[in-house]
């Protein structure tokens, strides 16, 4: 998956970010969660080029749970945040942003 998604990058010079779902590769989320068989995983340029060949990226389901910092779930969007909430199998009163951003953030603290 790895040289995909370098080929990718190099085809979309301007594409900053990539989104997996089912072992293909979308340019936008939204086409990832329509068009997609799984879960959506959002992958950067940055992440790809500082890979090592052998190493899996950070959000590869077979890595399992990943811990969390505060900085990273502040830069999550909603979505992203839904699924680490569902991920973690944790119970929230709503679907909020706020309410989602707090338990993650609760989660990530522990985690320190």
């Amino acid at each position: 998956m790895k040289e995909k998604l370098k080929d990718h990058f190099a085809r979309y010079k301007n594409a900053d970010v990539a989104y997996v779902s089912g072992g293909i590769i979308f340019l936008t989320e939204s086409a990832a969660e329509s068009y997609g068989k799984g879960p959506v995983t959002k992958i950067t340029r940055a992440a790809v080029e500082k890979l090592d060949p052998e190493e899996k990226p950070l959000n590869d389901p077979s890595k399992g749970i990943q811990a969390l910092t505060p900085e990273q779930v502040n830069a999550m969007d909603y979505n992203e945040m839904k699924a680490a909430v569902k991920e973690r199998g944790l119970k929230v009163g709503n679907q909020n942003k706020e309410t989602l951003r707090a338990a993650l953030l609760a989660v990530a603290k522990k985690e320190d």
